[in-house]
């Protein structure tokens, strides 16, 4: 019973806070700022937590039991989910107010769009030309292992493997992703509807690669990524039509889930057994399109904290901010640093897991369960200050900016990765977001700032 009531208040103290900080463009004045943008990053935010935490409390509620796809133990900490919601219930209603009062404190530097200065268009295309030799250059390594790009893409699911051995490689297709993104928001700006059609077909191609791997966290940022795109610089969506899309979506990366397969000897062959495995799925009555709301992805992290919150103290020691600093370790490559702090994920791998594990083997780690293991009690209090203020940070410098087009996909990738912010360490999960997605935009804004006053030939957004 304690478990349903804690569940209750959890979704309802949710929902106050997606009204609460979704009303946060209310503070802001002034016609040229993006105010959306103010409400968008606290409202994917938490519901990305509902995500992961309210399909597996379900099924504590209702068969007092968890779906487990790893050798945990979940009777030994299954009694502690009622605190942990409960400690996201602080952390919810700390985010909320942080966010709601910084936004409120600064809401005269929202009453004007910033000014923005570009970069001149040869440095900002030279950029461009060298994240994509890089990007070539490194996933010809990822696939030389199995005979070339092609090979490469028809490894199918188990192309993971060479994603978890393919060390700082594995940045090139994410590199990818985000210089289509900034090629077509570029072109966008810059009115040219062929370099537009460009863009979208390479994306499209490379999305297509991605259903054939069977990448689905990678399809749904991309996805979010280009939906936001589409909002702030093309046509405002409607409430219901991002309803629609997100549910197609969601069904469409379940679907792929089930049907994803192992390897294909050739791109038709590949396009043949994923359309017979959606007849034998189908005919097999295993078509469960919500699958990963039971058994799948959004059951594993929130795990990790009422199996910490049951073990800190006695078989784990409290870290007291140790553990959010070993994630800043994250900034060095392991091929630099070999003696590298393990992250999270690992660590939570060999502990409870498999002992033996290889370095590269880990658990997604929820994000709150790094804040209790560093701080007890009181990490979900300081952490719901912490993304509070530091979300309404971000939330306002993007909402001045978005009619540049390299902040647009700064922002689009930042809101399509909120899902790995929830499933990740916090510092470890920033700073992969970093090192990833948003490498080529961070590179291009800190040329921007170098050149800025040394050059008139730049374009000024204002």
């Amino acid at each position: 019973m304690m478990m349903l009531f804690s569940l209750i208040a959890f979704v309802l103290l949710s929902g106050f806070a997606l009204i609460y900080c979704g009303g946060a463009r209310n503070c802001a004045s002034g016609a040229l700022v993006k105010k959306q943008a103010l409400s968008i990053l606290p409202v994917i935010f938490i519901l990305s937590n509902l995500l992961y935490v309210v399909p597996v409390s379900m099924q504590v509620v209702i068969y007092d039991d968890i779906h487990q796809a790893r050798n945990l133990d979940v009777q030994s900490y299954i009694g502690y989910f009622p605190f942990a919601l409960l400690l996201n219930i602080v952390f919810i209603l700390s985010f909320s107010l942080f966010y709601r009062a910084t936004i409120a404190t600064f809401r005269l530097r929202l009453s004007f769009s910033a000014e923005v200065q570009s970069l001149p268009r040869l440095i900002f295309w030279s950029t461009l030309l060298l994240f994509s030799v890089i990007c070539a250059y490194m996933v010809m390594q990822l696939s030389g292992k199995v005979g070339g790009v092609a090979n490469f893409i028809l490894l199918g699911y188990s192309v993971t493997e060479q994603f978890n051995s393919g060390g700082i490689a594995v940045v090139g297709l994410p590199w990818l992703v985000t210089i289509s993104l900034l090629y077509l928001t570029d072109a966008k700006a810059n009115g040219s509807l062929s370099r537009q059609i460009i863009g979208v077909c390479f994306l499209a191609l490379v999305m297509a690669s991605f259903v054939i791997m069977g990448r689905r966290g990678a399809l749904v940022g991309v996805g979010i990524a280009l939906l936001t795109i589409y909002h702030f610089q093309y046509k405002e969506l409607s409430v219901k039509s991002v309803i629609m899309l997100v549910f197609v979506g969601f069904v469409s990366m379940n679907v792929i889930g089930l049907i994803r397969g192992s390897s294909y000897d050739n791109f038709s062959g590949a396009v043949n057994s994923l359309n017979n495995q959606i007849d034998n799925v189908a005919s097999d009555g295993n078509l469960d399109i919500f699958y990963t709301l039971t058994k799948g992805n959004f059951v594993t992290p929130f795990q990790s904290l009422p199996n910490i919150i049951a073990q800190a103290g006695e078989d784990i020691d409290f870290q007291w901010g140790g553990a959010a600093l070993k994630g800043v370790s994250l900034l060095v490559p392991e091929s630099i640093w070999s003696e590298r702090p393990e992250p999270l994920s690992n660590w939570y791998m060999r502990k409870f897991v498999d002992s033996s594990a290889a370095d590269n083997e880990g658990v997604q780690f929820y994000f709150l369960s790094g804040a209790y293991l560093d701080f007890g009690v009181f990490g979900p209090l300081l952490w719901g200050s912490i993304y509070g203020i530091g979300f309404a940070a971000i939330g306002i410098w993007f909402a001045r900016r978005l009619h540049s087009p390299v902040h647009i996909a700064l922002f689009g990738l930042f809101v399509g990765n909120m899902l790995n912010f929830i499933a990740a360490e916090s510092v470890a999960g920033i700073i992969v977001f970093a090192k990833s997605a948003a490498a080529p935009c961070i590179l291009i804004l800190l040329l921007t700032a170098l050149v800025r006053g040394r050059s008139g030939n730049g374009t000024k957004y204002a």
